[in-house]
């Protein structure tokens, strides 16, 4: 064992390691992993999004709308939020497809997922010190961080993996331009600019080169010129990739454009959208937000919560801020050490982001919100305290760790001295814990082991070049980690129910015939009740929506809502025009009660002379629901069973229904799927226009006899679009891949002709 033990060292010193951390890391969180314990927070509601892409795409389908969402919604905004096109989701893909349970699956691909971004960050550290010990160091403090916490109550890592491994590439390319580095590059821009909130990344980016700019300034015309000449000699590759990053922002323009239309809704966002506005044009974009929720909790906000938790470890739980015992002990001892320029640009543009992300702490926000266009369209400036000054904190760290370490110690006076003050750090933390109240026994064994590490190096008992010395960095990080998680463990929900939509029906749900009889006994119910008695009409407890669902339930008493949308399809034999800001919403609740067969639709109706005495005209549509010109001594209108001879589903996927009528004479067909102006319906191929029926749904008048509809949403033209980003953006991949492997291989050839020849 010991010598398969030095022989793994011989290999890659640091292998083991890192195979600890990781073991001990899904020790830790096994609870999560193994779906023993509950996600929270946005965390269930990105299992969810994940989960209907994933079905849909081994199903074959891109899926652009969802219908089992607030009777149906465009998911492009869910989509942008997961970045759809990120060739890495794939793996989760696959994991399902060769039959491993969807919320074990997910927990894998997320761990594992983690971990690469763990892997970029030890390889960004390895860029800037040089050292692979000092490296390690600052991979297992951010392994043992609260960040690992977040995969289980937040999408924080989604943005965090593409952005650290683009800083390696970008670091590593500035240093040494090589292929691999440049497609890298455009890889992690790719998927950082198609996910729905780049922001956060390009606050991030912009403000480190400018500082790096500042402090570096006598550096930037050897770097550049470097980079200029590799793009001279790699036209072609720098043109491919340039060409990819423009593709990759079209994904996130085309949403920008359809947020702009204003038919979609964020009511917990947004409250009420006026009807004026939308009917003017003037809805403000979907993804944009008010500056008064941004601004109400920050990154002060985020460290004042994590401060109440953190005073006792057995509090501990989500998304409180937290980094291991070991880094504050290199942190006090760092302040005998030099500031020298990557102390400085560190301290600089950390400094920057907690004021920008701390607005009632200063004016800084203010300005760039005011100034800066994007600052109006993400929220959440707290993130900025885990996606970024996290990570600056702990390179900050291991550079005071690095200069503790480069001390010259020439003599026993200096030597003692030091071990003086590295003592004196130690029982000054063991002082403030204790008065604190702070009882947790892991900081104290910290403490301690800490300082009889630093006592054998003083006295040159160990060497810090030794191959343990890993070892022993990893078990004083993580031994107060594994302590404060298996509390977060205690203080979590149990795994109850699924995450996830029921399994996606490829069909649509119509009710049986005993359904039926149970909505017709609800809605005698309704209509001999006083409606003023049951449940409050306002209710704006959703999400996401489209403007006009969201305008209809604002309006109605959600029982009656919630019964009239249980019914998918209805026939009507005469609709009624109605002013948008002219309804009658009692009346409606009435005639949706009494099933009166006549749908609603808008005033511009116009479907041709024939359709004359069938709609309301002249001033009385002026009047909205209330006046009848119409006849109401028609049986009420048909609700369509699963039993019906009139209506058979012939296909059905997220985006597309394909229906068969059978109808003795004609009629108006309305589908209760929220109306979107991005559908299209085709009856026997030929394009006819689907109407905005009953306020929010879909309605088209079909002919008698038997015909074939079909109606889908979006173009053709997207889809195809859709398709080729996906491949696409494995092209880039692969591309990576090969110029990766050429250099290993470069690089492994090179080695073997430095040694020479085998004697």
């Amino acid at each position: 064992m010991i010598n398969l033990i030095k022989k793994i060292n011989a290999v890659h010193p640091l292998l083991i390691p890192f195979i600890l951390s990781f073991v001990f890391w899904c020790i830790a969180f096994r609870g999560f992993l193994s779906n023993q314990l509950a996600l929270s927070s946005d965390a269930m509601a990105y299992v969810q999004h994940f989960k209907f892409y994933i079905d849909n795409i081994i199903r074959g389908v891109y899926p652009s709308w969802d219908p089992e969402r607030q009777w149906g919604v465009p998911v492009e905004f869910f989509l942008r939020r997961i970045g759809s096109f990120n060739p890495f989701i794939l793996v989760l893909a696959l994991l399902v497809k060769i039959g491993i349970p969807y919320t074990l699956a997910y927990q894998f691909f997320l761990a594992g997922y983690y971990f690469l971004g763990l892997i970029g960050f030890y390889l960004l550290a390895k860029q800037i010190f040089q050292d692979r010990q000092q490296a390690f160091l600052a991979f297992v403090l951010l392994l043992f961080s609260s960040l690992g916490t977040r995969l289980f109550d937040s999408y924080i890592i989604l943005t965090f993996v593409p952005m650290v491994w683009f800083f390696y590439f970008l670091v590593a390319f500035a240093r040494e331009p090589r292929e691999h580095y440049w497609v890298g590059l455009t890889l992690t821009l790719m998927i950082i600019f198609t996910t729905y909130i780049p922001f956060y990344f390009l606050t991030i980016v912009f403000s480190f080169l400018i500082c790096f700019a500042v402090i570096y300034f006598s550096s930037l015309k050897e770097i550049v010129s470097r980079a200029v000449n590799f793009l001279k000699q790699k036209k072609w590759l720098a043109l491919f990739c340039l060409f990819a990053v423009v593709v990759a922002f079209v994904p996130g323009i085309l949403f920008f454009m359809e947020g702009q239309k204003g038919e979609i809704v964020f009511p917990v966002r947004h409250g009420e959208s006026p009807l004026k506005d939308f009917v003017s044009g003037n809805a403000q974009n979907v993804v944009m937000v008010k500056k008064d929720n941004i601004t109400e909790w920050g990154i002060i906000e985020d460290l004042l919560f994590s401060n109440y938790f953190l005073q006792d470890l057995k509090k501990f739980r989500f998304a409180v801020f937290y980094v291991p015992l070991f880094a504050y002990i290199l942190l006090c001892q760092g302040i005998v050490t030099f500031i020298n320029r990557r102390v400085l640009l560190l301290l600089i543009w950390g400094l920057g982001i907690f004021a920008m992300g701390s607005p009632y702490a200063n004016q800084f926000y203010n300005f760039f919100y005011n100034h800066v266009f994007y600052f109006k369209y993400f929220r959440n400036l707290h993130f900025y305290l885990w996606l970024i000054l996290l990570p600056i904190f702990i390179l900050f760290i291991v550079e005071q760790y690095r200069q503790f370490l480069a001390i010259q110690i020439d003599n026993h006076k200096k030597r003692n001295l030091l071990l003086v003050f590295v003592g004196i750090v130690h029982l000054g933390l063991i002082y403030f814990l204790y008065q604190k109240g702070f009882r947790a026994v892991s900081s104290y064994s910290v403490l301690v082991l800490s300082f009889l590490f630093w006592l054998s190096w003083l006295r040159g008992w160990i060497k810090i070049t030794s191959v343990s010395i890993p070892v022993f960095l990893f078990l004083l990080v993580c031994l107060e980690p594994m302590e404060a998680y298996s509390y977060l463990a205690r203080n979590s929900m149990k795994y109850a129910r699924p995450y996830v939509y029921q399994p996606f029906a490829p069909n649509v749900s119509l009710p049986s015939q005993q359904d039926k009889e149970a909505i017709l006994k609800q809605q005698k119910i309704f209509q001999a009740q006083d409606l003023s008695e049951i449940e409050e009409r306002r209710n704006l407890g959703i999400y996401m929506s489209t403007y006009w669902l969201n305008f209809l339930r604002e309006h109605l008493h959600l029982q009656i809502f919630n019964l009239y949308g249980s019914l998918k399809f209805i026939v009507y034999d005469q609709v009624q025009r109605v002013k948008d800001d002219k309804i009658n919403f009692d009346q409606l609740e009435q005639d949706f009660i009494h099933m009166r067969n006549s749908a609603y639709v808008p005033f511009d109706y116009n479907e041709g002379q024939e359709e004359s005495a069938a709609i309301l005209s002249g001033n009385q549509g002026l009047l909205g629901i209330g006046k009848r010109s119409l006849s109401d001594n028609l049986p009420p209108a048909e609700i369509i069973t699963q039993d019906s001879s009139e209506l058979e589903i012939v296909n059905f996927d997220v985006n597309t229904i394909k229906i068969k009528t059978r109808f003795s004479a004609r009629k108006f067909l309305v589908y209760n799927d929220s109306f979107h102006s991005g559908w299209e319906a085709f009856i026997d191929g030929q394009k006819v226009k689907i109407w905005r029926a009953n306020i929010a749904f879909k309605g088209l008048w079909i002919p008698a006899g038997e015909h074939v509809i079909f109606m889908h949403y979006g173009t053709a033209q997207r889809t195809v679009l859709n398709i080729f980003f996906i491949g696409f953006f494995n092209v880039v991949l692969a591309t990576f891949f090969l110029y990766f492997q050429r250099n290993f291989e470069q690089r492994t050839l090179n080695l073997v002709q430095s040694r020479g020849p085998v004697q």
